[in-house]
Parts: C-alpha cells; structure tokens; sequence
C-alpha cells in the first residue's frame, strides 16, 4: 500500500469513527450545528515526521487540529512510541508552532492527539464557512519554515534609576 493509499485510508477512518460518534453519542445534544457535518481536512504526513499524519477534524460540535499516526496503534503500542496517553496534554510542533494536543483513542481509530479550534460550532454559518476557516488554519500552520529570521535589534532597557528618573537607555542626560 502507498503512503497516499494509508494518508486516504486514515482519514476515511478517522470521519468514519466520528460520524459514529455524532450517531450514538452525540445524537439529540442542543449544542450539534444542524447544518455541519463531519469532514476531514487536509489530512497529511508531516514535513518532519513521515510517520505522523496532521490535519483538521470538522464536526457539528468541534473543528480540532488532529495529529494520528500513519498506521494505527493501540493504546500500548501508542504510549510506546511516544503518544500521548488518553486525556493527557503534550506539547507538539506543528509547522512553525507548539500547539497543546490531548491524547486520545477510538476503537477502530487507535490514538491520536487533537487540540481545539473552535467549540462549540454556532459561530459558521455553515459548511463551507467552517472548512474555509479550516483551510486557513491548515494554511498558517503548513508555512514554510524560513531559515534565516531577520534580527530586530533587542531593545536596552534603562538602569532602574534610569528609569525611575525618566531617562531612555543609552541617553545621558
């Protein structure tokens, strides 16, 4: 199988199983946008970790940052290869970011972390409004990291005295 073939398997498991969710666990709850459904964005390999999938996640009741690993793992095999453990928080890089992710596992899915976009929906209008949201999400955190970063120059602060006589730092007076 093609890394593509396991990236389109992956996210098709991963709408599957939240499709599931909004069936039997989420069924009746006021707080569902009626006019949004599950979608999987932009689920691709990181430019750092191959072996590690990171997309978005839109659902009537969340829109979340979702990393998974190519293949899926249990819950063992997960905290073996450094997974976060279920409702645990962890720090990842993402593009040029920390984000702060929870561990999380599914049957069917295997573990993965998420970090909140956006809860409750209520906000977008509608589908189009919330994957337009997602693409732009997906669209800063996926910005080329660039090697050189222009210096600014740090700023002097001024003496405490300085300071508390009103002088700049650098200015005598």
């Amino acid at each position: 199988m093609s890394t593509q073939q396991a990236v389109d398997r992956r996210a098709e498991s991963l709408a599957q199983c939240f499709r599931a969710i909004q069936r039997e666990r989420m069924a009746g709850l006021p707080f569902l946008h009626p006019r949004l459904q599950v979608q999987v964005l932009g689920l691709a390999p990181q430019a750092d970790e191959p072996a590690v999938l990171s997309g978005i996640l839109l659902t009537p009741w969340f829109m979340n940052l979702v990393r998974l690993p190519l293949r899926p793992l249990d819950a063992l095999a997960g905290l073996a290869d450094g997974w976060a453990g279920v409702g645990l928080r962890v720090t990842r890089r993402v593009g040029q970011h920390e984000l702060d992710l929870l561990g999380g596992i599914e049957p069917g899915l295997g573990v993965f972390e998420a970090a909140s976009l956006f809860s409750p929906m209520g906000d977008f209008v509608d589908q189009a409004a919330a994957v337009a949201a997602a693409q732009e999400v997906l669209h800063q955190l996926r910005q080329p990291t660039t090697e050189a970063t222009v210096a600014t120059p740090a700023s002097v602060m001024p003496s405490r005295r300085g300071f508390l006589m009103g002088r700049s730092a650098g200015v005598l007076r």
